[in-house]
This record gives structure tokens, C-alpha cells and sequence, in this order.
């Protein structure tokens, strides 16, 4: 887990906050090149769920390797009105320059992520959905090779509610 000077959670509208690390115990060595994973979450939003703010990642992974955004991060956009999306980033691609607010460590260039961005709903369907449970089925194999590389292993694949919406193959970390 990665904490920063300022309290996330401190701002209005309030701001919720529960982190599961994966890797910050003795026993576990967190995602790393070349290991799978299954993940489940189910997310609830309730009946009377009102958008307080333009948008809410309700989970994500991130990576302590670089100075990227997220890897992976489930959301509801309501400022681009995607809706119910996940966003997926890697490397690939990468460049120095504007990169929406990713800040570079002092001494080291900036480097933005390429995302491929995933709409499972739009803004009314997500919405629809509220005092329901949605299910999430993850299966991630971490490869930090660039996609093209003819060892790339890595895999997202990801299933909602028993769908799947995403399967893409190439680097994950």
C-alpha cells in the first residue's frame, strides 16, 4: 500500500476507503512476473446510491513496480458518462509526457500508462442496477514482458455475473 502526505478520506463529499494488500505480510509475496491468480469481489450499491462525486473507483490493483496508475481499476464514470467501466493499464506504450495527473518521483521522468478502457455498462444500466450484488470473477496471469514478446504469458480475464466481459491477452505488470 502506497500512502500519501494528504487524507483521502478527509474531503467532501466523504470518501471511503478499505485496502487489501496482497504481499505486505511475511507470508505472502504479493503478484509478481509470472504468477496466476483467481480474485472474486462483489460489489452493492444501494437502493438509494447517488453519485456524489464525477467518479468512483470502487476497487483496483495497483503495483509498487514504476510510477504508474493503477494496473487494473473497476469504476463508475459519470464524467465521461461511460458508466460502469474497468480500466486496464500496462506499459506498453509508454511515454514521457502529460499523464493525466501522474506525478514523477524527483529525478526520474514521467511515463503514462496506455488504457484500455472496458464500458460493462452504461451510466442508466449501472444504475439499474442499485440494492443488487455485482459479482466479479478474476483470473490474472502477471507477466511483466511487453506483449509482442514471444514469452508473453500474461492474461486478464474478467466475468461479471457469471459473463464475461474482458479477455485480453499480453502484459499485465
Amino acid at each position: 500500500m502506497l500512502f500519501r502526505s494528504y487524507r483521502d478520506c478527509v474531503r467532501d463529499p466523504k470518501h471511503h476507503r478499505f485496502l487489501v494488500g496482497q504481499g505486505k505480510n511475511k507470508n505472502s509475496k504479493g503478484y509478481s512476473h509470472k504468477q496466476e491468480y483467481w480474485y472474486t469481489v462483489s460489489v452493492y450499491f444501494p437502493k438509494d446510491f447517488k453519485m456524489t462525486r464525477q467518479k468512483i473507483n470502487f476497487f483496483q490493483f495497483h503495483s509498487d513496480q514504476g510510477e504508474y496508475p493503477p494496473i487494473m481499476m473497476f469504476m463508475l464514470d459519470a464524467y465521461s458518462k461511460r458508466g460502469l467501466v474497468i480500466d486496464i493499464g500496462t506499459s506498453e506504450g509508454s511515454s514521457p509526457g502529460n499523464c493525466e495527473g501522474v506525478k514523477a518521483d524527483k529525478g526520474k521522468r514521467k511515463q503514462c500508462n496506455v488504457y484500455l478502457k472496458h464500458t460493462l455498462l452504461s451510466l442508466s444500466e449501472a444504475e439499474a442496477l442499485a440494492g443488487t450484488w455485482i459479482d466479479f470473477v478474476i483470473h490474472v496471469k502477471w507477466d511483466k514482458r511487453a506483449s509482442d514478446h514471444k514469452k508473453n504469458e500474461g492474461l486478464i480475464k474478467v466475468w461479471m455475473n457469471g459473463q464475461q466481459q474482458i479477455d485480453y491477452k499480453g502484459q499485465t505488470l
